[in-house]
């Protein structure tokens, strides 16, 4: 596990949801903030994205991890996209009062950056929000679910034509939910897409022996990358 130094926060939503669980990483003068959400069978005390944000961290990258409410309320896996993102939307109003000063990048790992891609999607098809669209830059998706294990297909991503910023997204080659070719398609067919393979990797992010770098961790090296192109952007 990855050591980290987190600052919890509550956020009650105007309909009076229970309040969301949100822990912040906070380095010295950050370039931007990251709203980084779990998996669907996770939550943010996973060590898989504590050490992503530690990464990021040690990039000068900010982030604010938060559990989708059906995980505080015991549930195992979510109902439906569209309450997921109802608590996502909470989670960047409170990243967006937090720290009012930062460009964000909605993002997340697996099911938390197909959220963040459904997010991104319904503020790009509505009129122009001037505090949303001066802050929000697109999407980072880390393992994004491209399909689910086994059905490949790019069924689920139509709400991509949405989109008007860029999403970024990485997967592992040993990903059973990210076929290369897929992940391909998807740039092809949505041009603010685009796609870095980690290698020898799986949907955790496990690489093999021989892919492993001696120089920097997984985690390093898609943290470096996340800033590049944040820095390019």
């Amino acid at each position: 596990m990855c050591p980290t130094a987190l600052i919890g926060f509550g956020f009650r939503h105007p309909m009076d949801q229970p309040l969301l669980t949100t822990q912040v990483l906070l380095p010295p003068n950050p370039s931007c903030m990251l709203i980084l959400a779990h998996g669907s069978a996770t939550a943010l005390t996973s060590p898989h994205l504590e050490c992503l944000s530690q990464s990021l961290f040690d990039q000068g990258v900010a982030t604010l991890r938060f559990n989708f409410r059906y995980r505080d309320r015991g549930a195992a896996f979510p109902r439906n996209v569209g309450e997921s993102t109802s608590d996502y939307l909470d989670a960047l109003t409170l990243g967006l009062d937090t720290l009012p000063d930062l460009d964000i990048w909605l993002s997340g790992h697996s099911y938390g950056g197909r959220i963040a891609s459904h997010l991104l999607a319904d503020l790009d098809s509505r009129q122009p929000s001037s505090l949303v669209d001066a802050r929000v830059q697109g999407v980072i998706a880390y393992s994004l679910p491209i399909h689910p294990a086994g059905k490949p297909s790019l069924n689920r991503w139509d709400h991509l034509r949405q989109l008007k910023r860029p999403l970024l997204f990485f997967s592992g080659e040993r990903d059973v939910m990210a076929k290369a070719a897929l992940a391909e398609r998807l740039c092809e067919t949505f041009s603010t897409c685009q796609w870095r393979a980690i290698p020898g990797a799986d949907h955790g992010f496990k690489q093999t022996q021989r892919a492993r770098s001696r120089r920097e961790s997984v985690y390093d090296r898609v943290a470096r990358e996340t800033l590049d192109f944040i820095s390019k952007t």
